[in-house]
């Protein structure tokens, strides 16, 4: 017989073919006696910055000395890491157990689950089992037919913001990518909202409306303004103003710490907890500096355009007019765009592939450059090779590596970086 882990990597992604539905995963769930209705839950939602806003969360929770967990996807090398507790991801034995649970689960209710369902379920099995104080769900994709939507009551939910990915599951126009992540919103539970077009507001606003949820949103019901020395002062609607240190950079992460304090707030949190929280969260490859073989790099798992537009924002910020850039994405999104957007900063690329079937060839890649005058080194899936280039001793300038998660992924593991505690100063 299949070990647990084993039955759970057999699973099938969803690729686009059907339509979503919450019944298997409920009817599973259901059978499990509904663990995601045992923990105090915050649900966080958004195209961009609903990861960096859910570890926040967690840590400004951990801050105040809760039990926390925290679920996210995709995971950078290992599968545990999308189920954290306490900072840390579950064991590889824990999640054994979980899928164990699962897969006889699936067999009783003679139902099928996806990948993400079913390690959807082994978080909520897995919080459960902890008993912990507080769980933190990040939506994987949309929001309203997204297997974390099982919950019934969290406390607060959030969307962090609304731009254009995924377009083939979410729709083709803004008001119908905020309408699925909308789904989301329960009845009576406030909403935390990020900045998003004025279109995209409207659509959230109507079914908070509809759902009697109170709104926050940000620049208008809180806020956030730098002040010396890279703090920052969030302004939240509770009359409650707070000096913070973010350890997460970028201008972007200040809105989402913003977001993030705006939501342990309403879960009545203190304000030194929301301090320490932000200064002390950890969340990799998002804006992450290092040196390997004595080469600086930059990671960002930016792979939009709205995320490179983040990073690009950073790029001009800290005066890194010209980046060595390692670029690599799926097919599924703009990535022609991306890379164009990143183009203005480098003259030289090395081109990459993600460990996926939907990686976008470096055959395409290099035809999307034809004419730049930009040097460029085609590596594709071959990253080890990549590495023993890009990091010799004689190479010379900042390394800046984006465009997948998955390939980010890839690279953390071969230079050696492993994830330390998500919410604890090392």
């Amino acid at each position: 017989m299949s070990t647990g882990i084993e039955f759970l990597n057999s699973l099938a992604p969803w690729r686009g073919e059907g339509g979503f539905s919450l019944s298997n995963i409920s009817k599973v769930l259901n059978f499990l006696g509904n663990p995601q209705d045992m923990v105090r839950t915050i649900h966080v939602a958004g195209t961009n910055g609903k990861g960096s806003v859910s570890a926040t969360t967690a840590a400004i929770l951990g801050a105040a000395g809760h039990s926390v967990g925290l679920f996210t996807s995709p995971h950078l090398t290992r599968v545990e890491e999308r189920i954290v507790i306490n900072g840390l991801p579950i064991a590889t034995e824990q999640l054994e157990r979980q899928m164990t649970v699962i897969r006889a689960a699936v067999e009783q209710t003679q139902t099928e689950l996806s990948y993400f369902e079913a390690i959807t379920a082994a978080g909520f099995l897995s919080f459960h089992d902890a008993n912990l104080d507080w769980a933190v769900i990040e939506v994987g994709l949309g929001g309203r037919l997204d297997a974390t939507n099982v919950l019934l009551q969290p406390v607060v939910t959030a969307i962090s913001s609304i731009d254009f990915d995924h377009e083939a599951v979410l729709g083709n126009t803004i008001e119908q990518i905020a309408f699925e992540k909308a789904g989301i919103l329960k009845e009576g539970v406030p909403v935390v909202i990020g900045p998003m077009p004025a279109h995209s507001l409207a659509v959230v606003r109507a079914q908070a409306e509809l759902k009697k949820c109170e709104t926050y949103h940000f620049g208008e019901h809180f806020h956030a303004a730098s002040a010396a020395d890279g703090k920052v002062v969030l302004n939240l609607a509770n009359s409650l103003t707070v000096l913070v240190q973010p350890s997460l950079r970028g201008a972007h992460q200040r809105i989402n710490s913003a977001i993030a304090a705006q939501i342990c707030a309403l879960a009545r949190v203190n304000h030194i907890a929301i301090t320490d929280g932000i200064s002390e969260v950890f969340w990799p490859a998002r804006l992450e500096e290092g040196s390997f073989m004595g080469r600086d790099y930059l990671m960002d798992a930016a792979h939009n355009p709205a995320g490179i537009k983040a990073l690009t924002s950073y790029l001009q910020q800290t005066g890194r007019e010209s980046v060595v850039l390692a670029f690599g994405a799926l097919r599924s999104k703009n990535w022609q765009e991306m890379m164009q957007l990143l183009l203005p900063f480098t003259r030289e690329i090395y081109l990459l592939c993600p460990h996926s079937d939907s990686a976008v060839t470096v055959d395409e890649l290099q035809r999307e450059l034809s004419g730049s005058g930009i040097t460029i080194h085609a590596f594709g899936s071959d990253h080890e090779a990549f590495i023993q280039h890009a990091f010799a001793s004689e190479q010379k300038g900042e390394i800046l590596i984006t465009g997948s998660i998955y390939l980010l992924g890839s690279l953390r593991e071969k230079i050696g970086l492993t994830n330390r505690c998500l919410w604890t100063k090392h």
